[in-house]
């Protein structure tokens, strides 16, 4: 996936907590504090994704070129 699809993926998320949020019709400022709590919660699992993916494609790349034979 391009960066510009996880872009407008990740806004399309943060819209459709903001949106629960909103419809509950709580203070604005508890909201904003839900709302800020959200947004740590994406930006942890989005950054845990990331090292994964990161650590599994320099681990495959590791065994691909400890495989090749010197002749």
């Amino acid at each position: 996936m391009d960066e510009g699809s996880r872009l407008i993926y990740g806004i399309l998320l943060l819209v459709l907590v903001g949106s629960a949020l909103f419809s509950r019709r709580i203070p604005m400022n508890q909201m904003i504090k839900m709302f800020l709590i959200w947004i740590g919660i994406f930006g942890i699992v989005f950054v845990l994704i990331e090292i994964g993916s990161n650590f599994f494609h320099d681990e495959q790349e590791d065994y691909t070129v400890s495989t090749d034979t010197i002749v």
